[in-house]
């Protein structure tokens, strides 16, 4: 009787061939089989070496072996970039890794210094170090962040004079990076934590930039550029990233952003403009006339938006600070932002004053002022066109710098 021929089972073998049930040469850090077809190889621990005495009885073979092994795992190693599965040789890879790395490139010797603001009296810049390490750092871990970055570090090259743009990057690829990035910060938000909220937090920041830096979008009802599409369309993220702030506070002041969190605690006694001061205040009167009898818990929801918007408007009549602007639209409650997405007059008087604060001279490369043409399209809705709304209409678009015969308003009540 012939005896059965013995043989070693594999019990090292790589994940994937032990998925498919077939033996593995456990052969790191790619086995023969997914060499041969190409695939992803991971070991659950790291490969066995071979003994010594087998190295020693077959040291020619195993030798020639490795040799072809290697030349093999080189041509076909896979790649991942922003999850298509490339290969070296692939000439499209080629040009997705040299703009990638050109982007990194750029964002980390000139674009992190434009986000970077001289809040503090003493001392370096303590952001230049959060936007040109610290973040990068971050992105490594999250690809969404990292998506990001590369969306800004686009943007920040096409506003570039031609001769300095270096980097072959087109807005279509800021458009790419930055929708991929914003569609995964939407499911990170509902699951946000002590390990991702710097993440998380920095992506927030960075969307915002990118959305400003964009043009308007399309309104797809009349399919016309409209700023109001914009703010409606990240205003899940603005509130999202002001929940990470309120319960994930204690965490972002341990982290990388903790100067910065501290500087937004500080309080300032600032104290707004004259005329600033009683355009807020038509409009906190505005509020009680239409709300206090009707409504009076949107009376009080909006009051306090206007108590931030008069905070806001303080500190930049003192100190330009471009974050303030973005930090009222972040503080809104949910039943403001329903207001304004129903063209509720009120809450759109207060996305006017938003506008003037909007269009405030800033030196950062992405604020294109779009405050006017904010305040022009909610005044072309022609729900201000009452007397009571005169005074504060006629204050906006003069701080605007908007010609007062650009929009009709109707003085006479309706």
């Amino acid at each position: 009787m012939v005896p059965r021929r013995t043989h070693k089972k594999s019990r090292n073998g790589c994940v994937q061939c032990k998925q498919r049930r077939v033996k593995c040469d456990e052969k790191g850090p790619i086995c023969h089989n997914c060499t041969k077809r190409q695939l992803p190889c991971s070991f659950k621990d790291a490969p066995p070496e071979s003994p010594v005495d087998s190295l020693s009885e077959k040291s020619a073979d195993v030798s020639s072996t490795a040799r072809e092994n290697q030349a093999t795992t080189r041509r076909s190693t896979v790649l991942t970039i922003n999850k298509r599965l490339i290969t070296p040789n692939d000439a499209n890879a080629k040009q997705v890794r040299s703009l990638e790395l050109g982007l990194l490139h750029h964002w980390t010797t000139v674009t992190y210094a434009t986000l970077a603001q001289d809040r503090f009296e003493h001392g370096p810049n303590i952001e230049y170090r959060l936007w040109q390490i610290d973040v990068p750092r971050e992105a490594m871990k999250h690809e969404y962040l990292l998506n990001a970055i590369l969306a800004v570090a686009a943007l920040h090259v096409l506003s570039l004079p031609p001769e300095k743009q270096y980097v072959p990057v087109t807005l279509a690829h800021a458009i790419e990076y930055h929708t991929a990035s914003c569609a995964t910060l939407r499911s990170e938000l509902a699951t946000v934590n002590d390990k991702n909220c710097h993440a998380v937090f920095a992506c927030s920041i960075l969307m915002i930039l990118s959305v400003l830096a964009l043009p308007p979008p399309a309104d797809e009802r009349t399919g016309h550029t409209s700023s109001l599409s914009a703010i409606f369309a990240y205003t899940d993220i603005l509130t999202g990233t002001r929940d990470v702030l309120y319960s994930l506070q204690a965490q972002l002041i341990e982290g990388p952003f903790r100067r910065m969190m501290d500087y937004w605690q500080t309080r300032f006694e600032f104290h707004a403009r004259p005329d600033t001061k009683a355009a807020i205040q038509i409009l906190r009167g505005l509020n009680h006339e239409t709300h206090v009898e009707n409504n009076p818990i949107q009376c009080a929801t909006n009051a306090m938006a206007i108590d931030i918007l008069e905070t806001c408007f303080a500190e930049l009549d003192n100190r330009p600070d471009f974050g303030v602007s973005i930090a009222w639209l972040g503080s809104l409650d949910g039943s403001v932002i329903a207001n304004l997405q129903r063209h509720e007059p009120v809450a759109l008087a207060m996305l006017i004053c938003w506008g003037v604060m909007l269009e405030q001279p800033s030196p950062m490369w992405f604020v294109h002022r779009p405050g006017k043409a904010l305040i022009q399209e909610i005044l072309s809705l022609k729900l201000h066109e009452e007397k009571k709304w005169t005074l504060l209409v006629a204050w906006a678009k003069d701080r605007a710098g908007m010609e007062t015969s650009s929009i009709p308003v109707t003085c006479e009540a309706s």
